[in-house]
């Protein structure tokens, strides 16, 4: 069963897209559907249950992949731009222009980064090499962040024609074995158009 977020996790997390709630829509079905972003140019297959908020525009320079403002597609069960009222598991996806002297791994170190800066989570507890449709990208794994809020994130890192993007996994811990299946399903779904 699917639990919107408390009002002491929105509390603690509202500056973040973080949310408590329910795990469980990750991988329970295998029927999808196709989501196109127009903001970012990219399609990918997502569990059938789940809904979507478009992005209006892209991240600025430096912004963080929040669920707020517009910059970032939003999907999940119930999928909302308000902390409050995201089921989980939920997606989000946003990118910004990034010079093209910015390699792969640069980025990696960017979007550490931001992780550290939005959930002050300094480090990822793993990290690996996943395909993002054709493009290669980097996984990183937190296992409990923010610290103490009983949330995993995986956040990948993958650049594609002069934009970074962050694509953002993130539930209530002891979902991770359901929710990895359907979220490397995803990435494998992706096409970047153009």
């Amino acid at each position: 069963m699917h639990q919107k977020v408390g009002i002491g996790c929105m509390v603690a997390l509202l500056v973040v897209f973080g949310a408590c709630g329910g795990g469980g829509s990750g991988g329970g079905s295998t029927a999808t559907k196709r989501f196109h972003s127009a903001v970012y140019g990219y399609t990918l297959s997502h569990p059938a249950a789940w809904s979507a908020v478009p992005a209006t525009h892209r991240l600025d320079d430096g912004q963080p992949p929040s669920t707020g403002g517009g910059g970032t597609d939003i999907l999940g069960v119930n999928a909302s731009t308000k902390v409050s009222q995201i089921t989980l598991p939920a997606l989000v996806v946003g990118g910004q222009k990034i010079s093209p002297q910015v390699t792969a791994d640069a980025w990696t170190s960017t979007v550490a980064g931001t992780v550290s800066f939005m959930k002050a989570c300094p480090q990822p507890d793993g990290r690996e090499q996943v395909a993002v449709g054709d493009t290669q990208g980097t996984l990183l794994r937190y296992d409990d962040c923010p610290k103490g809020s009983g949330l995993f994130h995986y956040w990948v890192a993958v650049v594609h024609r002069g934009v970074g993007y962050h694509i953002v996994w993130f539930d209530q811990q002891k979902q991770e074995a359901t929710d990895r299946p359907a979220f490397d399903k995803v990435l494998k779904s992706f096409t970047f158009n153009g």
